[in-house]
């Protein structure tokens, strides 16, 4: 999988400014070491949108006669096909060059374009953790729950380019590249403490302690995104989804599951949906739906497994319209 480009600049260049496009795509300031990709080719019309920079031809490029960049950059492997063309660079020291594209036109006219990039060592490390509640630290996580999160690599103040290059270690277990730019760690399945470090720059990077069931210190009921929050006519649904919290936030990451069992308060106004006992249900996943049966307030419950968290929920019925 090709790592996201950062710095990501697009030079365009318009046949007939608006006719068949051509551009060259790339990351423009990357990290010392690291091999990165530049293509140049064929581009759908595109209007002059702000962020692209934009050069017209009177005549459409034809072919790519060569490519050259200066030192410290260096061209590893280069593919050129007609105007599309594909060249893999990488720099051994910081410093800055131009990659120059000799190109030949429908006209007979000689182009050259030049892309500029920059190489430099990386100095500055950021990250930060992708949390459902509070992001102090120590984050709290579900035991054996993976904390993904987004960070970024810096040199000389600014973002650079970083292919695959993931300079993390942490104390207990391995944290892996998830995407580009987007790393995650996975937890131990005990409460314990974790600590992410970086190879770029000393000390702690993040502060993680797993939790378990116990943990947390009360349950509540969520109407999902689609239940609405007024009263239900009467064959209308509702769903909850169960969260846990800690001092009434949820953690950085909760649990996918937990073991539960969940109860219709007033069975002749409501009843679950699909259910073999109509106003019972245990299960080890999130969500339940209750169905509206009558008029009047639908009360239901949720117990936790292992626990004395209790929640509750009600919404009122209607008549149907």
């Amino acid at each position: 999988m090709r790592a996201m480009l950062f710095g990501l600049v697009l030079g365009t260049l318009l046949s007939g400014c608006g006719k068949d496009g051509y551009e060259i795509s790339g990351p423009k300031t990357v990290a010392t070491g690291v091999p990165f990709t530049i293509r140049v080719g064929d581009a759908c019309p595109q209007p002059h949108t702000k962020g692209l920079s934009s050069l017209c031809f009177d005549d459409s490029v034809t072919a790519i006669d060569s490519a050259t960049v200066a030192p410290p950059f260096q061209i590893d492997r280069q593919e050129i096909v007609g105007i599309n063309a594909e060249f893999d660079l990488r720099a051994a020291t910081e410093g800055s060059a131009e990659l120059k594209l000799a190109m030949q036109g429908s006209l007979g006219r000689h182009i050259d374009f030049t892309y500029a990039i920059s190489a430099h060592d990386i100095d500055e490390v950021s990250v930060r953790p992708r949390c459902d509640g509070p992001s102090t630290e120590p984050l709290l996580v579900f035991a054996g729950q993976p904390l993904l999160f987004d960070f970024e690599l810096r040199g000389d103040g600014l973002t650079l380019f970083a292919g695959d290059h993931f300079p993390f270690a942490s104390s207990i277990g391995k944290p892996t590249l998830f995407m580009p730019n987007v790393g995650q760690l996975e937890t131990p399945t005990t409460p314990q403490t974790i600590t992410l470090t970086s190879s770029i720059t000393p000390g702690p990077r993040l502060s993680v302690a797993t939790i378990d069931i116990t943990r947390p210190d009360s349950v509540v009921l969520e109407r999902d995104l689609y239940s609405p929050d007024r009263p239900i006519p009467i064959g209308g649904s509702m769903h909850y989804t169960p969260k846990l919290r800690i001092g009434g936030e949820p953690p950085c990451v909760g649990p996918w599951s937990f073991a539960a069992t969940y109860t219709i308060d007033t069975p002749t106004t409501c009843h679950f949906q699909d259910s073999g006992s109509p106003y019972f249900l245990s299960h080890n996943f999130g969500g339940v739906t209750a169905i509206a049966a009558a008029v009047g307030t639908c009360g239901l419950h949720i117990s936790v497994t292992g626990t004395p968290l209790i929640g509750r929920a009600e919404f009122s019925v209607i008549a149907a319209q």
